[in-house]
């Protein structure tokens, strides 16, 4: 997204770039889950680095429920 006011397009730029990081370690950490590969140290550590949306978007990928369109690899 692109706004005029250069402050915002930065903060919703990296909130952006944040939740779309979230998706890719969710979808890992899901792919290390169904492999039988995940420890519970590493699911806390990843946790750990989340709070709020950025929390359920990771855990929406961990389930594998994000939106169709929406799997950043």
């Amino acid at each position: 997204m692109n706004y005029r006011d250069p402050v915002s397009n930065r903060a919703i730029g990296a909130f952006d770039k944040e939740l779309k990081k979230a998706a890719r370690d969710g979808q890992r950490l899901g792919m290390l889950r169904r492999s039988g590969l995940l420890t519970r140290r590493e699911e806390e550590r990843v946790r750990a680095r989340y709070k709020g949306l950025c929390l359920r978007r990771l855990e929406a990928a961990m389930n594998g429920l994000l939106p169709d369109g929406e799997e950043w690899a």
